[in-house]
């Protein structure tokens, strides 16, 4: 290995006359003494980067002789200097020459020179050389970026001499001042993010010397506040004119919305914490109105958001996940959660499933009449609470007004009729309060009076009210058991299953509490809750209800099936039958409308009564839209529906709707909806079909939609509906519907084979839906058509229940239940 070493020199020239005007040279030399060519090349390209240079703005270096001068640079030192006054040339062409001056220039004198070592005029290099715009003032470089598609880092002297010239002209009034008012954040930007600033405020903008300088200097808030991969989506809200201050994004990193108009306070923040009071309060049972939220059950929904307490906590957890959960309406969240059923909040699966099919608005600035109904919206109730103010503003100045004549009573007339006038008011202390609890804590205590039943009686004529209505406001603001007003699933009236005698007393006491505000009368004490006859239970006991959906009003209850036993068929499609059902024993109807499920023994003692002997109070409605069954009851019949992306048996399957029944009962159990990712499905083997994606494009957007969302991997679906299964039923006992010999259960069968994972039914136990429904087609019975669709078509829960209902009610049709003999 040599270790003799040489003196290399190296000569770098500028890439191109763009550099060469930007830097202001002709090239650099260094010169080193090294072993190998190599080592001093990259010994330059450290020494160059020392210099303050870019390798990117020159040539690859050349080898030059070394020159023999006095004003050679030190040794390891890049120079540029040397460049101007030697010039690679020579006979060789590698040697380093001296640039010889030109004739004019050796003719001037030295003092009046203004050129450079080359020869250049210095003027001329100045005027072309390029500026930095970043140390200019913030205005200038607001200019600089307008209408650049790129940052602008420098600019020429005369372009820089324009911009400032340019202040006053391009610079609208309005975007100078808010550029002043927000110069403490703007000024640390650098060139990139000032330039997309400019560019977004020109969107936002378009014609700034008309805009509002609060909204533009709101905008640069919420712009500079934002997080960097936040900002175009904010921009894009404000093109649409909804003046967000952030992006709320879910747990999962999608867009929480909160952007578009709804039917809230346009001048609400709408958050996840705002939500969170909204989904608190809907799951209170009192009924109000949603948009004027009283006092008391705002600090109520504050409360239980602050102690995190179900359902609250399983609700918000499940809708802080849904992406654009901000968009939808107020009345929405308060459908979706009061029309769902009580005990969906148990089970996470079943409750996301229930809200990707029902949580669907088009219009979510003005809600449709049913969304508010289904609601429980109740604008009317303000009308008590603001005449009750201003009937206690009228009785303050009447009282006032009546101490005036007492103090100065002209005669024995004038003194009686202040006697008169100044003890009204006491005939009212011992009334009940029938003040809402917000029209409570509106009006001063020391001023608080009570309002009469004869004064709600005209205010209810007078707003259009019932008085039946006025009497159940009347009895609910006394904390009384309202049906259709009052919860019954709140734990002060329903502990556990209350047993008729306790139901009799309850009612009882609500009687009495009735009559003592009603008549004032002592005499409503009487009667003791043993003595007393319990005739109107069994007036209620006519009014038949189903303990299913609530619905009262006869036994026809097509919504949930035959929940109220086999009367709903019978009225429905047998109008022979009807006369015979009406006449049935009473505790009979009794019975078939409430069957007991506590008992497991068989299929056909689903409607026997619970070991007491004691038949479930009517009184005690359910609200949702299915029985609370107990997890103890074991299914037999379970109906399923797929929504596939082809029809042979190794399609891919995307959606799983499934519930189980009772085809003798017409009942419906609990439910299973989950939605399995297309592309996931298709990785495990399965085969789609390209009639099937056309078929589906053509569907509603509310079926596409529901194939679209919160998608999972096809193993852990499976495993689900098999858990699902276990849970409610037994994989050797339960029969398994679909709509087909070859379509549901073969594909759903032909997935768990694919996966290894074993079919949660036995092959014998596979039942078919068209085959039931041509058996009652020839029997001239179409159930199918004639009961009618709830929900959205080809939405494979919905399709599930649909099916579920009309077997159960050829089922049936073809086999009577022996009750009925």
């Amino acid at each position: 290995m040599s270790t003799d070493k040489e003196e290399i020199a190296l000569y770098y020239e500028a890439k191109n006359d763009k550099v060469r005007k930007r830097l202001g040279i002709k090239g650099g030399f260094y010169w080193r003494t090294a072993k190998k060519l190599s080592v001093a090349i990259s010994r330059g390209v450290v020494a160059m980067d020392d210099a303050g240079f870019d390798e990117e703005d020159f040539k690859k270096p050349v080898r030059v002789h070394l020159p023999v001068v006095n004003d050679l640079p030190p040794e390891g030192v890049f120079d540029t200097e040397f460049c101007n006054r030697y010039e690679k040339g020579g006979e060789d062409g590698i040697t380093m020459v001296l640039i010889a001056p030109s004739p004019s220039v050796q003719d001037k004198p030295a003092s009046t020179d203004n050129t450079n070592v080359n020869g250049e005029d210095m003027t001329e290099i100045e005027e072309n050389m390029l500026l930095p715009v970043s140390g200019q003032i913030l205005p200038v470089r607001w200019l600089a970026q307008h209408g650049s598609e790129k940052p602008i880092t420098h600019v020429s002297r005369g372009e820089l001499r324009a911009l400032h010239n340019a202040q006053d002209e391009k610079l609208p009034a309005v975007t100078a001042l808010a550029i002043s008012n927000k110069a403490a954040q703007l000024e640390p930007l650098e060139i990139r993010d000032l330039h997309k600033l400019v560019r977004d405020t020109d969107k936002v903008f378009p014609n700034p010397g008309n805009s509002d300088l609060g909204l533009m200097t709101a905008f640069f808030e919420a712009y500079l506040g934002a997080d960097y991969t936040d900002r175009g989506l904010l921009t894009k809200e404000w093109m649409k004119g909804n003046r967000v201050s952030r992006i709320t994004r879910t747990a999962s990193g999608a867009n929480a919305g909160g952007g578009n108009k709804t039917d809230r306070n346009p001048n609400l923040v709408h958050t996840f914490d705002t939500l969170d009071v909204e989904i608190a309060a809907a799951t209170l049972p009192m009924d109000f109105n949603i948009y004027e939220i009283p006092g008391s059950v705002y600090r109520r929904a504050k409360e239980v958001v602050r102690k995190k307490e179900s359902p609250f906590k399983e609700w918000s957890a499940a809708l802080r996940a849904i992406p654009g959960i901000l968009d939808y309406s107020r009345a929405a969240i308060f459908a979706l959660i009061r029309s769902a059923h009580p005990e969906f909040y148990h089970y996470p699966g079943r409750l996301q499933g229930y809200i990707n099919a029902y949580l669907t608005e088009t219009d979510h600035e003005n809600p449709s009449e049913e969304t508010l109904a289904a609601a429980r919206h109740t604008p009317e109730k303000d009308i008590l609470e603001e005449v009750n103010r201003e009937l206690a503003a009228e009785r303050e100045t009447e009282e006032e007004k009546n101490n005036e004549e007492k103090s100065q009573p002209s005669d024995a007339m004038a003194d009686e009729q202040a006697t008169a006038e100044t003890m009204e008011p006491d005939t009212t202390e011992h009334r009940q309060d029938t003040q809402s609890l917000d029209a409570q804590a509106q009006i001063d205590p020391v001023n608080q009076v009570k309002v009469t039943a004869d004064e709600v009686n005209k205010i209810m004529q007078a707003a259009n009210i019932s008085q039946p209505d006025a009497d159940k406001l009347l009895a609910a603001s006394r904390g009384e058991f309202v049906a259709g007003i009052s919860d019954p699933n709140d734990p002060k009236w329903v502990k556990g299953i209350e047993t008729r005698d306790s139901v009799n007393q309850n009612q009882q006491e609500s009687e009495q509490n009735d009559q003592k505000a009603e008549q004032n009368s002592p005499n409503a004490l009487q009667n003791e809750p043993e003595t007393k006859q319990p005739e109107p239970v069994a007036q209620q006991e006519v009014e038949k209800v189903c303990n299913a959906c609530g619905q009262s009003g006869g036994d026809n209850c097509p919504d949930c099936g035959a929940v109220m036993g086999n009367a709903t068929y019978q009225e429905t499609f047998d109008d022979e039958n009807q006369v015979e059902v009406q006449e049935n024993d009473p505790e009979e109807m009794e019975g078939a409308e409430h069957p007991q499920k506590e008992n497991a023994g068989s299929a056909q003692d689903h409607a026997s009564d619970n070991e007491t002997g004691e038949t479930a109070d009517p009184l005690i409605a359910v609200n949702g839209h299915h029985i609370i069954t107990s997890t103890s009851r074991v299914w037999y019949h379970l109906m399923i529906d797929l929504e596939t992306m082809g029809t042979n048996t190794n399609a891919p399957i995307v959606v799983i709707g499934a519930v189980f029944f009772d085809p003798q009962t017409g009942e419906i159990g609990p439910v299973f909806y989950i939605v399995i990712s297309l592309t996931d499905a298709m990785n495990t083997g399965a085969v789609p079909d390209g009639g099937t994606i056309e078929w589906w494009l053509k569907q509603s957007s509310e079926a596409r939609a529901a194939i679209l969302t919160d998608q999972v991997k096809l193993k852990d679906a499976l495993s689900r509906f098999r858990e699902f299964i276990n849970e409610y039923s037994d994989e050797k006992l339960v029969q398994v519907w679909g709509n087909g010999a070859t379509f549901d259960n073969a594909i759903l069968r032909t997935s768990y084979e694919h996966l290894d994972i074993p079919c949660p039914w036995r092959y014998y136990n596979d039942r078919d839906v068209r085959t039931i429904v041509e058996l009652g087609k020839a029997i001239d019975f179409d159930a199918r058509t004639a009961i009618p669709f709830e929900g959205v078509r080809h939405n494979a829960l919905d399709d599930a229940r649909h099916q579920a209902k009309y077997v159960s009610a050829i089922w049936q049709k073809l086999i009577p239940n022996p009750v009925d003999f």
